[in-house]
């Protein structure tokens, strides 16, 4: 997807407070579920969801990892949806507007 298309967007701020989510944040973690440090690369998609169907069949609310784009220092946390309302979620406070950068950075891929 073009890094223009999603935007305009809402940012929200929400405060997490569930009970069971898989830390997937260090190199270990992710070698014991056979994953490698995330990228930002369709190829490992596949290996990533896979992993995260098996957590969320043990009962798990989400997952914590790396995230692709800045492994060594950014997080990401994919909270399973089991129906259209989330406990453990709740937005603070009201959304923030954000439109497309000018110009777009030129090599993002997503």
């Amino acid at each position: 997807m073009p890094p223009d298309r999603g935007f305009p967007r809402d940012l929200w701020r929400v405060r997490v407070t569930l009970q069971r989510v898989a830390d997937l944040t260090t190199t270990d973690r992710l070698a014991g579920v056979g994953l490698p440090i995330p990228r930002p690369s369709l190829g490992d998609w596949q290996a990533f969801q896979a992993v995260g169907e098996q957590l969320f069949r043990a009962g798990f609310e989400g997952v914590l990892t790396r995230s692709a784009a800045r492994p060594e220092t950014g997080r990401s946390l994919a909270v399973f949806r089991p129906s259209d309302r989330i406990a453990g979620l709740r937005p603070t406070g009201r959304p923030r507007r954000v439109d497309a950068p000018a110009p777009l950075p030129r090599g993002l891929r997503t």
